[in-house]
């Protein structure tokens, strides 16, 4: 009885190896990562410049609305500082910024997530397309696809 042998190599994380990677110019990344703060700072600041119509439009989401408006107030005052730090750390190519991002990642990631819905408060004229952006999409989808958009 003949016995088959293969050198199959087992990785012993479910992470990508660095040589599976594609090699990416340093100059790309700083740039990218730059865009993303000043995207996320942005957002920050047209909140703040018009929360007049933010509070507006969350005072229809009933006793809810309050505190989501103050939950994007203090989230933007604390993403402000926070954004101006990490353009300020890649602009001067701080060497530590890898190892302290990866400290803030964690935190910085769930102001990312709640953020990247603001744009959305914008729109007035449809409030359950808002809910559904919220809740997935997917109804959203739904409805794009037999013909009423918004």
């Amino acid at each position: 009885m003949e016995v088959l042998t293969t050198d199959v190599k087992v990785r012993s994380s479910i992470l990508s190896d660095q040589k599976d990677l594609p090699v990416v110019r340093k100059e790309s990344v700083r740039i990218l990562f730059s865009l993303i703060q000043l995207l996320y700072l942005v957002f920050y600041i047209i909140f703040l410049v018009r929360l007049s119509f933010a509070e507006a439009i969350l005072n229809d989401w009933g006793r809810y609305g309050f505190g989501v408006l103050m939950l994007l107030v203090v989230t933007a005052a604390i993403g402000i500082p926070v954004r101006l730090y990490l353009l300020t750390a890649m602009a001067f190519r701080y060497e530590g910024l890898n190892n302290k991002f990866k400290k803030l990642f964690p935190f910085v990631l769930v102001l990312d997530e709640m953020w990247a819905f603001t744009p959305f408060l914008c729109v007035q004229t449809d409030r359950d397309w808002i809910g559904d952006c919220y809740g997935g999409g997917t109804f959203y989808i739904c409805r794009f696809r037999n013909g009423r958009c918004c």
